[in-house]
């Protein structure tokens, strides 16, 4: 365990590490040391880091009247199991998901106010297993999907589907200080193969810590820009896959696309054996499910040289399963020729702060799953066309709001003039 305080939720007075006595799983088990105190595990689910009995606790906050926290007896599962006390009583469970802490049942039925508009829709919107997407508990689109077999959700036919594809925002990329520098000089700054002694031309940083307009590597032999960087701005946390392998490690969504002998593979498909691409080479050793907070930075090649906080690094895409067919060594939809992409080029600051400001909530809440939705029942040459009209609306967008936001600077700058001149005047 590293213990230390490199969560991006670090030291807020909740502990959102995982880890016994946590609150949240945000981060990896030892990384919020001050709220979560030293972790005494040699690694991740064992000792002190394995999840711990529920609190028996109203931290949910949602004393409403109906027991929220999807153990026995609840209508919903919006809170962890044993923080919805007030409306749901005492657990007695060891652990998660054990005893009365099991999931909610799967309720098999149409649930309109759970499922919203996604309901009937002819699309298999609960997560299960052959569902489209995962907008609504499972079994609760019953029309779409059919009957749930399993007795209670992320068991059986209710396994839930993979979350948004991001990386862990632990995941170290290569920025390059030194703008003129070589792919190779830059890649031995960063993973240990350069002279320490030179000026860095290169650091290893968290992709967190990424904008748009950033250089960093995309392989080992080439660099790419960063368009923009996707999550920066908020705090979420999502199933994920932390994949061992012999230089390294790697921790990124399931459905996010990952060069696996050689061609581009969901990095679920990775298993011991598989060689992922890097410099060099690199075999996996194990595959293992864990939870982290999410960050994806976009490049202008749609890949980025991606490695775990040491080690060694590999190639990976950034983009989901959904959609790399179409833009990944596309000749359809080139990317390097977007619209989108030349605004980043000139306005690399303008366009992480639309993004940050305006397009990350409208695109998680509706755009991105309408896309989705569209390219599963578009063919190929429609979904590209659909791609292009959405390059030229995010493009008149980030006019719009730039537009907007200098008539407000202006604006405030003139309500402050005044306010200034009025107390000259009063001093007078």
């Amino acid at each position: 365990m590293p213990n230390d305080d490199t969560c991006l939720v670090a030291n807020d007075n909740e502990c959102d590490d995982g880890g016994q006595g946590y609150m949240f799983s945000l981060c990896a088990c030892g990384t919020d040391l001050t709220d979560c105190g030293t972790r005494t595990s040699t690694a991740a689910g064992t000792g002190d880091c394995i999840e711990t009995a529920p609190a028996n606790t109203d931290y949910c906050g949602i004393a409403d009247g109906e027991c929220d926290d999807g153990g026995v007896g609840s209508q919903y599962a919006m809170c962890r199991c044993g923080s919805d006390l007030t409306d749901c009583g005492t657990r007695t469970a060891a652990s998660y998901s054990t005893d009365d802490c099991v999931p909610l049942a799967v309720p098999n039925i149409d649930v309109l106010g759970t499922c919203g508009f996604n309901l009937a829709d002819g699309f298999c919107d609960d997560g299960g297993a052959d569902s489209e997407f995962s907008f609504c508990p499972c079994g609760s689109d019953t029309t779409d999907c059919g009957v749930r077999t399993a007795t209670a959700n992320a068991t059986g036919d209710c396994v839930l589907e993979e979350a948004k594809p991001c990386f862990a925002r632990t995941t170290t990329a290569c920025r390059l200080v030194d703008t003129a520098a070589s792919a190779s000089a830059a890649f031995g700054a960063c993973f240990g193969a350069g002279d320490v002694t030179t000026p860095a031309v290169a650091e290893r940083v968290s992709m967190a810590s990424l904008v748009a307009g950033d250089l960093v590597l995309s392989s080992p032999h080439a660099t790419t820009r960063v368009l923009v960087n996707q999550h920066r701005a908020v705090v979420r946390a999502a199933p994920m896959v932390t994949i061992s392998h012999a230089t390294g490690t790697l921790t990124l969504t399931p459905d996010h696309m990952l060069l696996v002998d050689g061609t581009y593979q969901p990095a679920r498909n990775a298993k011991p054996g598989s060689r992922l691409e890097g410099l060099p080479a690199s075999i996996v050793a194990a595959v293992a499910a864990t939870n982290e907070a999410i960050v994806s930075p976009l490049t202008r090649s749609s890949t980025i040289l991606a490695a775990g906080r040491e080690g060694g690094a590999v190639v990976a895409s950034c983009f989901p399963e959904w959609v790399a067919p179409l833009v990944v060594d596309s000749r359809a939809f080139p990317l390097p020729f977007a619209l989108s992409t030349a605004a980043a080029h000139l306005f690399p600051a303008a366009v992480q702060a639309f993004y940050d400001d305006a397009l990350e909530p409208l695109l998680d809440a509706s755009v991105v799953p309408g896309l989705e939705r569209l390219n599963a029942a578009l063919p190929t040459p429609l979904a590209l066309g659909v791609m292009a009209c959405a390059d030229v609306l995010m493009v008149a967008g980030l006019a719009a709001w730039s537009a907007l936001s200098v008539k407000i600077a202006v604006a405030a700058a003139s309500v402050a003039a005044v306010a200034k001149a009025s107390r000259r005047a009063r001093k007078a």
